[in-house]
């Protein structure tokens, strides 16, 4: 009987930190010990593996769709998480055999997380991989455009009968002329699960190739990002107390300084 959790974590558009969010997510998740993989599925503009430091894929889910490489060969470990992840290809793709997809997830009923980082939109592609998901994270950015993106989301996952764990509200600036959490919660008639701000520490992640959650585990985004992990597990996390710590906010405050030191 299945009993894992496949979350598909899945936005409206580009730009509103969705890859960020499944890639932080799986970090603290495999970091608790849950058996987690975590799966790029965006074909056209891959980019797990260059947030964890994998900067040259040749082979991952588009081969193991086509059955051209086993899918043993094609995860990798991300060392400091033990998160697994099954990477997408940097080469072009073209014609993947999406409909593959329900069987790659029967491969991988032996954990108990698999978080799918979906591409945006709700094309044709996306919505085989959404169809297949038990349960989706739906991710924008406060404004009005990627609010209106993510309700085409959320009324196909409905149509489909695919459980909506909810909202994360990425790159708060909290000025004026964003939408507040009650208004998108309004307009979408899901709660918000995480209101996250703008803030360097991701784009400076993003180019040290290291996940926040591992390079400044203390800043206030790898704060929330727990929180948000608590709520889908509905269980503390033992391994980000120390996040919590004042002195663990301190050192990510100094880091800000010199970010590249050990």
């Amino acid at each position: 009987m299945k009993r894992n959790r496949v979350i598909g974590v899945v936005s409206g558009k580009g730009g509103v930190g969705k890859t960020v969010t499944a890639v932080n997510l799986g970090i603290l998740l495999a970091r608790e010990g849950i058996k987690t993989i975590l799966i790029d599925s965006d074909v056209q503009n891959p980019s797990v593996g260059l947030h964890v430091g994998f900067a040259s894929m040749h082979v991952g889910f588009q081969d193991v769709l086509g059955n051209k490489i086993a899918l043993d060969d094609a995860v990798i470990d991300h060392p400091q998480s033990s998160l697994k992840i099954l990477p997408a290809s940097l080469k072009p793709s073209y014609r993947v055999p999406i409909q593959n997809f329900k069987g790659l997830l029967r491969d991988l009923e032996a954990y108990e997380f698999v978080m799918i980082d979906s591409p945006p939109s709700v094309l044709e592609y996306v919505q085989e991989v959404i169809t297949n998901c038990d349960e989706v994270l739906v991710v924008t950015t406060p404004d009005l455009p990627s609010i209106t993106s993510a309700n085409k989301v959320i009324a196909f996952a409905e149509k489909n009968n695919v459980k909506i764990l909810g909202l994360v509200l990425n790159r708060v600036h909290h000025k004026a002329y964003e939408l507040p959490e009650k208004e998108v919660e309004a307009l979408t008639n899901y709660r918000v699960l995480s209101s996250i701000p703008e803030d360097e520490v991701v784009p400076l992640s993003i180019s040290l190739q290291q996940p926040l959650t591992v390079r400044f585990p203390d800043s206030e985004v790898a704060l929330k990002f727990v929180e948000l992990a608590e709520e889908i597990t509905r269980s503390p996390l033992r391994h980000a107390q120390h996040s919590r710590s004042f002195v663990g906010r301190l050192l990510t405050f100094l880091h800000r300084f010199n970010p590249f030191a050990r």
